[in-house]
Parts: C-alpha cells; structure tokens; sequence
C-alpha cells in the first residue's frame, strides 16, 4: 500500500489474502512482459547480421 501497488479500498473490500495475490500476480506479469522485451531486440540484430 506504501508503494502504491493496491488501494486501501480493494484490501478493505477483499482483504489482506487476496490483496497479496493480486500483488504476486501484478509482479509475474511485469517480470514475464520484461523478459519478452528483452529477447525481441536480440532476435532483430540476429536476422539483420
């Protein structure tokens, strides 16, 4: 809540548990779009050498 990952509200409303999976959740989506972002700049340089 501190960083801003999720409202006060939306803990209030659907509590602690499932406020930390939305946060696990929230963080694997952003580890998984990095990853592809790195690897698409890579497959470019390799088809134009």
């Amino acid at each position: 809540m501190e960083e801003g990952l999720v409202e006060e509200q939306y803990i209030i409303e659907n509590g602690i548990h499932d406020s930390l999976h939305y946060i696990q959740t929230k963080e694997n989506i952003k580890i998984k779009n990095l990853g592809q972002n790195l690897i698409k700049p890579l497959r470019f340089r390799l088809k134009t050498k």
